[in-house]
């Protein structure tokens, strides 16, 4: 489900680009106050049960995705810029 309502008091919100506290000011926007807010994934990376301050191995498949998803980007980071001219031999100018 991209977004919506999942509970009498929860519902999912889907950000392809987001800033700060962008989720609690659109809430408060419509008079709504953000008692828990959770992530779940970044792109195609999920999270799952992942604690505060704790990370995992991004397998090959995960890495091989995200460089896909970042490549379609208008607004390709510049590390993944070099990551991907590095793979393809082109350096550009």
């Amino acid at each position: 489900m991209p977004g919506g309502k999942t509970g009498v008091r929860e519902f999912r919100i889907v950000l392809t680009q987001g800033l700060n506290r962008q989720i609690r000011r659109m809430c408060e926007a419509h008079g709504f106050k953000v008692e828990r807010l959770k992530r779940v994934r970044i792109m195609n990376i999920r999270l799952g049960g992942l604690k505060t301050g704790e990370y995992r191995e991004v397998s090959g498949r995960e890495y091989g995705e995200l460089l896909k998803e970042l490549s379609a980007s208008s607004s390709l980071p510049y590390a993944a810029q070099k990551e991907r001219e590095g793979r393809s031999g082109h350096h550009g100018t």
